[in-house]
């Protein structure tokens, strides 16, 4: 060995001869053997250790059971060796029948003379032997018979056995050297053996050397002739001796040579029966080509010939029979693998005899669409010219390497013929639809389907064998260019999206688009400089290639899922960039450099680190392996970055829903790559993701898109997650105990998923990487040693991507430390395998990987790599990124987090989510819908967050917009079902009262149906429950209920809502009324009895609760209660002592009110033993309420209208009541008369007559009981005065009442309080029983003196006592509707009788209708103006009432609507939302009439905000939303024509007059006005272009047309001249360059000051002319705004009537904000005279540099130009230097015509090119 390292291979092998050998070539001339032939190995098969038996014997049934024995046994092998009888038994008998080795006759062959092996450093590293022959692969069973037989005479030169010698990977130990090496006739390197030179018992490894070297120490004389080469002493030096790396040999000798081969190579590894089959069918192919190629001389007397007439000349070719057979014959001598043994001359005559039949079909005039009736004929030639070319490419491949056979021109002519079939025929027919585009020629395809799809299948054949020329023969230019452009056209053929409407069939076709695939994958493989241009070509067309549709993803492989064919082009494009490409077409393009393996070369196998450093040592003068990989990283990264940028930048500016499908196709490549990613095929899908989520990063840092951004990371993110799953899914189907891999593998996927993995685990030489490449061919379902070029690219990708990691691990590692010998090793190894592909299978054996295995090792590489690792990043960018400002930012990454957590609830850290809480009180409702969404996946995995979110997400259950309303509720029910809290479960209830009332349907049916599954459901239905469980569940249910009440206690809405919820749920017509009302009485038997005894209800639910509970349940369903039940709470029906007690005296009250009336026979004692216990606390109670006791008030009502019911039941009820009455009276009637002084310490008690006498009239009527009344009054009065405790004078009115009314007396005692002369609490009682007794009759309202009464209150400015008659207008307004509430609420028979009287139901109107009526036209517009001048409760008051009179249609909707559209503009969002709701209603109602009120309302509006808000903005300052939106959102829904008008009306009002401008209110006023509604307009959402069209042009027309010129005049005449101090200081004048015509300034200049010359105009006129330049540029400054907000800064004049139709598309990421900057910056121009006057020039330029473009560009073609955009001001604020654009004239009369003339420059760029602004606040608008 140290001979051999020191070079001394002479010497070695050659005995120490002192000249160099020479080599086969050069000694055959003078040897013997010239002249004789030797003796083959090929002509007689070697004797093989088997049955004598010849297996041909056996019959097809005896084979099979022989198969199925030998089966059994080696699956005996595989088990367990306690079960292996049976394998015992059979070697034991195989052994015996074998019989003693010794006693067996011993054959001897003359072996062939061949030349010792040189030694592995030898400069030729081939062998001299012959070619060697394929070994069969033995069965497991076989190999342990043959390791089990003694077997001392193998064949010499024979094949061996078993497979080639590979080194077994065992740890290394330190070993002698080994003896020389040599070569055995197979080609293997061999050693020595010391114990057995010629036999290697046992099944060794290495086998008997045949040449006389090797064969020396076993004393075996020397066989044949042999070069022999003595190794060199060991005294000799390496130094002394020179190289010889190529040594001249005879070439036509070796190409003769390597043709035989050739023609042998292929026979030879036959057997003798099938080659001689195949030599015969070889023969029979040449007889025939010969015998075609004679006829041809004289094609007109062959039957095997016909002739054909192209454009140019006639031809002769082939018929179809003669081709057809003459095909056949072809492929069954292709089939038989001996191809190559055809000679060159045969193959040149096939070629011959083939290219007329393509050449016809590229010249003939085939497939007129003019005469689809000649397509029969023209498919007919092309599918003869394409089989003829697919012969033709057929003999190229599998003929002999040789460059006669491969032509150009034949090349070229293929193509040509078949891209004629394409253009011509197929494309047209993949356009054609059967009801659309050409049906005629759908029709006629159809017909001819089958032709069309041979013809389909032929062309695939022909880009199938084209690519695998392109791969074996160095083609020019000119012929890869046309192939080349064939390819991309059909990478990028579009075909229909159904089957139905394509002849030639989806998946048919994608075969033929992924043969051209192939094609150009080959071309980027072999033609480097085609690179660029190719994958250009592609990025270019990406526009053709289909975005939507299922059958967009139609390359399938066998273990991923599909992708576009597009995207698997792209990883192939990358995967082949980093494979090593080195010699590619040496074999053919040249064939001297080849050396055959006969050849004189060394060997390369030699130890580890000698093949490494012998690699190294690159003798061929080429890069180092480790350059090599460098640099196809960086070309793969390169293109990589080129296809992810590329995509990026098409997407950028191009929406989803655009003409351009640039955006659904980043988002499908980046899902097809995330899809594959981590699979072993696709190495190159972590290489394209990388650069394209850089290229996301980077938009995030500065590109306006950041959406895209967010929305593709978000896609990654996703695709990393599922890659992950993937990973541990195969984890655990990995089966450990599977062998050693398994194992390995476990552990390293641990760690790589943890993140903990080593790099010398992954970059290990046994490591996944090696795990993977020995895997790929039978993952790939590919030979190993089969020639496909994808296997190749995927090998040489993963090899380059190992390589290069391992030289950044080395690169990185510390200088100073010793370097990693165990690193260095592997980085020479891989520098072997990526210049010599097949060293590692050559070499190294290793473990069979399964498939699982070889994904699981794939996915441990992907998860280290840079685009795994990057995860974290995105989820901190997108964590960061909901704390943004923009709505749509902060919910695109809330939606990203929440697909994260949806695929992996760990992939957001816990730490994280308490800032996602604070995002469900965001601004925006669209990222508060996101929260939700996101809070809800945060509680799947963490439901301990609850406490932290719940009272966020029952917030969000009144939320203004749906969105987040309806996620909140479903997010409720799953956190009720799921939390232990009671106090958590009650907050829930409470927060889904008032959605279950909502508004929008589909929200208050999500709510109700949750509180009917949560107090409704029945108990023990569907299953067997304990009767005592089902109490106790319907015990808490009723706990539950009780328990809701207490918490929404005095909380109105919610209480209402509670009520309402039941009214529905036991409506008579409702859905489950039985069911609902079979619980709820259940339950309230319950409750009664948690009444009597509070300690059967859970703690906590007081009697005080529980009856409260219960009167709410009656009050909707009296017949909940039964009588027995009535009977019990009767002793809660006592004398209150104090306030405390009315929370058990009001809720029993009320339950009796609505029950006694429903009771059927009840008891006269019992009614009279109520009546008497309410009559005791009726006084209590007015004393309390006269004092302002609300709860007192609100429970003498409640006991009067049970006095009421129980009246007509009681023994003398209406004695009783008309006496009570009567004797309250003539209680108050004597304090009328007195004064105030003497009244004043009885106010107390003349309060609580006067609230006592009210609540009698409003609820006791009893008018059709006069006759009893007065007398009882008179007869009581006269008592009275004979007691003397009043006198005649004071009781005058009631001793003798006359007929008046009971009604009228009882307002004509309380009315004289109502005057002013009385203290302003009795005013205020007395004020409020006149209106509740004309409440009890309706009629009294129409008196003079009670209407005279009402219009003082609201004459004087007093609060209280407004609010106490619009409280009163309101309970007579809302109880006037109720009927209609009753009816539609399926009421029960009682209540609706009572709601008779209504227009509705009778046709005669009663009372109550005419009084509403009444009162809707006396006091409406009192009513109205109450509610726009405050905002309290007297507005919200005021506001019910004008929607309750616009409900009942009692006044014309113009007098109602104006008032409702502008409280809708109301900060108080109760009076917004009810506004705004009734606003919708008359709009859908009445549209037609009310539209014309519209602009009146604008107006009511912008008073409203100014004089109650002090805001006279349009928009919201906190959230820049129009304060009209709800107007907005109405007219969007109803007629476009409406709208259009709306529009148009609303850009009219802004317009002015000059002259209206002079006064100050008035000019001040219309300056508010027009920016308010120019800040409404421009922040309106309209849906359609032709909205944004109307807006642009109004505008536009006034400023430039109607208004701005007139006003442009005033400033011309009016204003002084503009002139600058000290020109020369502070602006330099422009001087002309003389060396190019340009003018030239100096530096920047200073802003000058102003001068005023001729300064005549007044200040008022001044601020009048400076008023309408601000308005006319605050419309100006709008219409760019709004340019910007709906994206059409890019649209070059007006918007095209063609695209009105189209949907408008706003950006919402321009806010309102930059709007109000800019209008406020224009309003503070009336700060001073020098601002103003600089506003008017201001305005007058630029009307000067806009009005003359605007009238050129109308003259030419009627739109206008985009840029109407105002002067820079961004330098100096008064330039004198103005920009101007191309074209534009400036004439003499302009605004600032006295001021000198401004030097003109031309901008750069075309003449449509933007023109800057000159003011800071008006540029950047387009």
């Amino acid at each position: 060995m140290a001979a051999h390292q020191n070079g001394d291979w002479h010497n070695a092998n050659g005995g120490g001869l002192p000249f160099r050998p020479p080599t086969v070539d050069e000694a055959l001339p003078y040897s013997p053997f010239t002249s004789v032939v030797p003796f083959s190995a090929d002509i007689i098969p070697f004797p093989l250790a088997e049955p004598p038996t010849p297996p041909t014997t056996l019959s097809a049934d005896q084979q099979t059971a022989a198969r199925k024995a030998v089966g059994i046994l080696n699956e005996e092998i595989k088990g367990p060796t306690s079960t292996a009888q049976h394998l015992e038994n059979t070697l034991r008998e195989l052994r015996d029948l074998l019989g003693n080795p010794h006693e067996m006759p011993e054959y001897q062959f003359k072996p062939n003379a061949q030349l010792a092996t040189p030694p592995p450093d030898s400069p030729d590293g081939q062998t001299n032997g012959a070619t060697p022959t394929k070994v069969p692969a033995l069965s497991s069973f076989a190999r342990l018979l043959l390791r089990q037989t003694e077997v001392h005479y193998l064949p010499e030169g024979g094949p061996s056995p078993q497979k080639p010698r590979v080194k077994q990977e065992t740890p290394r130990q330190a070993a002698p050297a080994p003896p020389p090496f040599v070569r055995t006739p197979s080609s293997q390197p061999v050693a020595p053996s010391p114990n057995h030179a010629t036999s290697t018992p046992n099944g060794a490894q290495s086998y008997a050397p045949s040449t006389p070297a090797s064969s020396a120490n076993s004393g075996v004389p020397r066989s044949g002739p042999a070069v022999v080469v003595k190794p060199l002493p060991s005294s000799a030096r390496r130094e002394e001796y020179r190289r010889y790396d190529h040594i001249p040999a005879n070439d036509g000798r070796a190409q003769q040579q390597r043709e035989g081969r050739q023609q042998d190579s292929g026979l030879s590894m036959l057997r003798p029966q099938e080659r001689e089959l195949a030599e015969q069918k070889i023969h029979k192919l040449q007889k025939f080509a010969k015998k075609l190629s004679e006829e041809k001389e004289d094609p007109d007397q062959s039957e095997y010939f016909t002739k054909i007439s192209c454009l140019d000349s006639d031809l002769t070719i082939l018929s179809t029979d003669t081709l057809n057979h003459f095909y056949d014959r072809i492929m069954v001598v292709c089939a038989t693998g001996c191809f190559s043994a055809v000679s060159v001359d045969t193959v040149l005559r096939i070629q011959s005899l083939c290219e007329p039949s393509f050449t016809a079909t590229d010249q003939s005039a085939l497939f007129s669409q003019s005469d689809l009736e000649a397509w029969g004929g023209d498919l007919q030639t092309a599918e003869s010219g394409l089989k003829a070319a697919k012969l033709v490419l057929t003999s190229m491949l599998e003929g002999r390497e040789d460059r006669r056979i491969t032509p150009e021109d034949l090349v070229i002519a293929i193509i040509d013929a078949m891209k004629r079939v394409l253009e011509l025929c197929i494309f047209p027919v993949l356009g054609s639809r059967r009801s659309g585009e050409s049906p005629e020629l759908f029709a006629c395809a159809s017909r001819l389907k089958d032709k069309m799809l041979s013809i389909l299948r032929l062309c695939a054949g022909v880009l199938h064998r084209l690519a695998s020329v392109i791969e074996k023969v160095s083609l020019s230019d000119s012929a890869v260019n046309p192939i080349e452009y064939l390819a991309l056209a059909l990478l990028v053929q579009q075909n229909s999206d159904s089957e139905k409407d394509s002849v030639l069939g989806i998946q048919r076709f994608e075969n033929l688009r992924q043969e051209a695939m192939e094609v150009l994958i080959q071309i980027f493989a072999s033609h480097a400089d085609h690179q660029q241009y190719i994958i250009s070509e592609i990025l270019n067309n990406l526009e053709k290639l289909p975005d939507k549709g299922a059958n967009v993803r139609q390359f399938k492989s066998p273990r991923d899922p599909p992708i576009m064919a597009v995207s698997a082009l792209f990883m192939r494009f990358v995967q082949v960039a980093a494979t090593h490409q080195e010699n590619q077409h040496r074999k053919v393009e040249a064939p001297k450099q080849q050396q055959g393996p006969d050849d004189d070369e060394g060997s390369d196998f030699e130890a580890d680190t000698q093949a490494i450093k012998k690699v190294k040592a690159r003798p061929d003068g080429q890069r180092s392996a480790k350059s090599v990989a460098q640099g196809l990283m960086a070309n793969a990264n390169g293109i990589a970055q080129r296809i992810g940028g590329t995509l990026a930048e098409r997407a950028l500016n191009v929406s989803k829903t655009g003409d351009k499908p640039f955006r659904n196709l980043l988002d499908m490549f980046v899902e097809d790559f995330c899809n594959v990613l981590g699979s072993p095929e696709w190495p190159a899908a972590s290489i394209v993701l990388e650069p394209l989520l850089a290229r996301m990063f980077s938009i995030l840092k500065s590109q306006p898109n950041r959406d895209m951004a967010l929305a593709m990371l978000g896609t990654m993110g996703c695709g990393i997650i599922d890659f992950k799953l993937r990973v541990k899914r195969l984890k655990r189907e990995l089966d450990m105990s599977q062998s050693e891999l398994s194992a390995r593998l476990d552990q390293l996927t641990e760690d790589a998923l943890d993140n903990g993995i080593h790099k010398k685990d992954l970059l290990g030489f046994k490591g996944p990487y090696r795990m993977v490449i020995e895997s790929l061919p039978d993952y790939l379902k590919v030979e190993p040693n089969q020639d496909d070029s994808h296997l190749q690219s995927v090998r040489g990708c993963y090899v380059t991507q190992w390589l290069d990691f391992v030289g950044q691990t080395l690169r990185s590692s510390d200088v100073e430390a010793p370097p990693d010998q165990t690193m260095s090793d592997l980085e020479m190894r891989l520098e072997t395998m990526i210049l010599d592909p097949q060293w590692l299978s050559r070499e190294y054996k290793f473990h069979n990987v399964a498939d699982t295995q070889s994904r699981l090792a794939a996915g441990v590489i992907t998860l280290q790599q840079r685009f795994c690792q990057y995860f974290s990043h995105i989820v901190n960018t997108m964590l960061s990124y909901t704390q943004e400002t923009a709505a749509t930012l902060k919910s695109r990454a809330i939606k990203n987090i929440e697909s994260f957590l949806n695929k992996d609830p760990q992939a957001m850290p816990e730490k994280s989510v308490m800032g996602v809480i604070n995002l469900l009180r965001d601004n925006s409702p669209l990222v508060r819908a996101d929260a939700v969404s996101l809070v809800s996946k945060c509680l799947e995995g963490n439901p301990g967050l609850e406490r932290h979110c719940l009272q966020s997400i029952l917030g969000l259950t009144t939320d203004p917009s749906n969105n987040p309303k309806k996620k909140a509720i479903n997010l409720l029910k799953k956190i009720y079902l799921n939390s232990n809290s009671n106090e958590h479960k009650l907050g829930i209830i409470a927060s889904l009262l008032l959605p279950s009332q909502d508004h929008e349907k589909s929200i208050a049916e999500m709510a109700h149906q949750a509180l009917e599954e949560i107090w409704l459901k029945p108990l023990g239905a569907g299953g067997q429950i304990d009767e005592n469980q089902v109490k106790l569940g319907r015990v808490q249910k009723a706990s539950l209920l009780v328990q809701t009440v207490r918490r929404i206690q005095g909380q109105t809405a919610h209480l209402g809502a509670f009520e309402k919820f039941f009214a529905d749920a036991l409506a008579i017509k409702g859905p489950n009324a039985t069911a609902h009302f079979d619980m709820c009485k259940d339950l309230v038997a319950d409750m009664v009895e948690g009444v009597i005894s509070p300690e059967f209800m859970v703690e906590g639910c007081s009697q005080e609760h529980v009856l409260q509970t219960l009167s709410i349940l009656t009050r909707v369903r009296p017949s909940l209660i039964s009588q027995d039940q009535l009977q019990l709470l009767k002793l809660y029906v006592k004398d209150p002592v104090s306030t405390d007690d009315l929370d058990i005296l009001r809720p029993t009250v009320t339950i009796f009110r609505f029950v006694l009336p429903r009771l059927p026979n009840l008891q006269a004692d019992f009614a009279n033993e109520v009546w008497l216990l309410l009559s005791k606390i009726i006084p209590k109670l007015a004393s309390w309420a006269g004092r302002g006791s609300v709860t007192g008030k609100s429970t003498l009502v409640d006991v009067m209208w049970c006095t009421k019911m129980i009246t007509p039941l009681a023994t003398n009820g209406f004695t009783k009541l008309i006496s009570l009455i009567s004797s309250t009276l003539l209680q108050l009637q004597p304090f009328s008369s007195s004064t105030q002084e003497a009244a004043t310490p009885a106010e107390s008690k003349i309060s609580s007559y006067l609230v006592l006498v009210g609540t009698l009239g409003k609820i006791c009527n009893i008018d059709n009981k006069d006759e009893l009344f007065r007398n009882s009054l008179s007869a009581r009065a006269k008592k009275l005065v004979d007691m003397k405790k009043a006198t005649a004078e004071q009781l005058k009115d009631l001793l003798n009442p006359s007929k008046k009314a009971p009604s009228v007396i009882l307002l004509e005692t309380v009315r004289p309080f109502t005057k002013q002369s009385w203290s302003l609490t009795i005013r205020e009682h007395a004020l409020c029983s006149v209106g509740e007794i004309c409440q009890g009759a309706p009629g009294l309202f129409m008196r003079a003196d009670v209407e005279a009464t009402f219009r003082v209150v609201f004459k004087n400015d007093i609060p209280s006592l407004k609010r106490v008659a619009l409280t009163q207008f309101y309970d007579f307004f809302i109880e006037a509707e109720k009927p209609s509430d009753h009816d539609s609420n399926g009421a029960s028979g009682e209540e609706s009788t009572a709601a008779v009287g209504r227009l509705g139901i009778t046709f005669v109107a009663g009372d109550g209708q005419l009084t509403t009526n009444y009162l809707a036209r006396k006091f409406l517009l009192e009513i109205v103006d109450i509610a726009l001048n405050n905002d309290n409760e007297l507005a919200l008051f005021a506001t019910n009432i004008i929607t309750s009179i616009s409900r009942q249609g009692l006044v014309h909707p113009k007098e109602c609507g104006p008032a409702l559209i502008a409280l809708g503009s109301s900060s108080n969002a109760q009076i917004a939302q009810n506004a705004a709701v009734e606003h919708k209603k008359i709009h859908d109602a009445h549209e037609s009439m009310f539209e014309k009120e519209y602009m009146s309302a604008i107006r009511m509006a912008f008073d409203y905000q100014r004089a109650v808000f002090k805001d006279e903005h349009g928009m919201i300052a906190s959230t820049y939303k129009p304060k009209l939106l709800h107007v907005f959102n109405v007219l969007k829904g109803g007629n476009r024509k409406t709208l259009k008008k709306f529009i148009d009306n609303l850009c009219k009002q802004i317009d002015f007059e000059l002259p209206k401008l002079k006064e100050d209110e008035a000019g001040s006023t219309a300056l508010l006005f027009a920016r308010f509604c120019l800040e409404n307009l421009a922040l309106f959402d309209v849906p359609k272009l032709e909205d944004i069209a109307l807006i642009l042009n109004a505008l536009e027309s006034i400023v430039l047309k109607i208004t701005g010129p007139s006003v442009a005049v005033a400033i011309e005449t009016e204003l002084p001249k503009k002139v600058t101090t000290e020109p020369m200081l502070q602006l330099p004048q422009p001087v002309l360059d003389p060396s190019n015509g340009a003018f030239i300034v100096d530096a920047e200049p200073g802003p000058p000051p102003l001068q005023e010359v001729e300064s005549s105009i007044s200040d008022a006129r001044l601020l009048q002319i400076t008023r309408a330049c601000m308005i006319l540029q605050m419309m100006w400054e709008t219409r760019c705004f709004v340019r910007k907000a709906y994206n059409l800064g890019n649209l070059t004049g007006r918007i095209p009537h063609k695209d009105f139709q189209k949907p408008a598309l706003r950006n919402n990421l321009i806010s309102g904000k930059e709007l109000w900057e800019r209008l406020e910056l224009i309003y503070n121009s009336l700060n001073s005279r020098e601002t103003m006057m600089k506003r008017c020039y201001e305005f007058a330029e630029l009307l000067e540099l806009d009005k003359d473009a605007q009238f050129g560009d109308e003259e030419a073609d009627g739109d206008d130009p985009l840029g109407y955009v105002t002067p820079d001001e961004g330098g100096d604020e008064t330039s004198a230097v103005p920009t101007s654009g191309r074209g534009r004239k400036r004439k003499s009369t302009t605004a600032n015509g006295n001021t000198p003339k401004k030097a003109r420059g031309r901008q750069s760029g075309g003449k449509n090119k933007k023109r800057n602004s000159k003011t800071p606040e008006l540029d950047g608008w387009d």
